[in-house]
């Protein structure tokens, strides 16, 4: 029935807003249980006609990140997979257009102000050119990136999960200008000792790593660099994490780390793993 509406009305933006209006109002309202329901809706009105309003859906979905609830974050980020999916893998016209990319006004205008998303850019009727793929990608990716630079643990926590969901699925992450930009942020964030989400981040090092395989070569050793001290950190599951992103760096970038075979074979040790033979034998 909801997506019948929808489609009835898609091209109404008067009702639309009004329907999207009262879908937000009852996600932020109800409890969790009911709130993901609802949230799948949104998964539902990710159809083409209504890719115009991807700012407000992300806004809603921001809002259920502002809750702190930890037994939505993952369900946040599945959903929010969905949409990218369905937004940009049902589409198939493709652009170069990646002038908002480095901008941290296009991820403040998008998204620090959820109420400038509602007025103004629903009052332009969102201004988004719907066959703009990169367009599309680019705020899903703002989306990840803007959480990930928050202070709260929720925020980076949500954002990282969220960024792997967009690695593992839309191909855009491999065009060379994302590509980089995502591993720049990714080394960036490594490297803040009071950064929240590591386990997290670390996953979407790795999704990178195995989307890119070949394209990641540029970026090997100086990943490698920066996750060998996480293969003696105290925490077991970060160096689980730290020993797989390794792993996936000699499968698909041996050439380029094979000059820090040694540093490896010795980390490896001191940890006593038992996949010491095995990577001295790739390597």
């Amino acid at each position: 029935m909801f997506s019948t509406l929808l489609k009835t009305y898609s091209q109404n933006d008067p009702k639309i807003n009004y329907i999207i209006g009262i879908l937000q109002d009852q996600i932020i309202q109800t409890k969790k249980t009911e709130k993901k329901e609802f949230l799948k809706l949104l998964c539902i009105a990710s159809i083409k006609p209504l890719s115009k309003h991807i700012s407000r859906f992300l806004t809603i979905m921001q809002s259920c990140i502002a809750e702190e609830n930890s037994m939505l974050f993952t369900f946040i980020a599945n959903i929010y997979g969905e949409i990218v999916d369905k937004i940009i893998n049902t589409n198939t016209s493709m652009s170069n257009n990646n002038s908002n990319l480095n901008n941290d006004n296009f991820l403040n205008t998008n998204l620090k102000n959820p109420n400038l998303i509602l007025s103004e850019k629903e009052k332009e009727n969102d201004n988004i050119d719907v066959n703009n793929l990169n367009t599309s990608y680019e705020l899903f990716q703002g989306f990840c990136i803007y959480n990930m630079k928050q202070d709260s643990k929720a925020n980076q926590i949500c954002g990282s999960l969220c960024l792997t969901a967009l690695i593992e699925t839309c191909p855009n992450v491999l065009q060379p200008q994302y590509l980089k930009y995502l591993w720049e942020n990714l080394v960036l964030f490594i490297d803040l000792p009071n950064y929240q989400a590591k386990s997290e981040l670390l996953n979407s090092l790795i999704s990178l790593i195995f989307a890119a395989e070949n394209l990641f070569k540029p970026f090997a050793t100086v990943t490698l660099y920066k996750i060998l001290d996480y293969l003696t950190d105290n925490d077991w599951f970060k160096r689980k994490l730290a020993l797989n992103v390794v792993y996936t760096l000699v499968i698909y970038c041996q050439e380029e780390i094979v000059s820090l075979k040694g540093h490896i074979i010795e980390f490896l040790k001191v940890l006593k793993s038992d996949k010491v033979c095995l990577f001295a034998l790739l390597l």
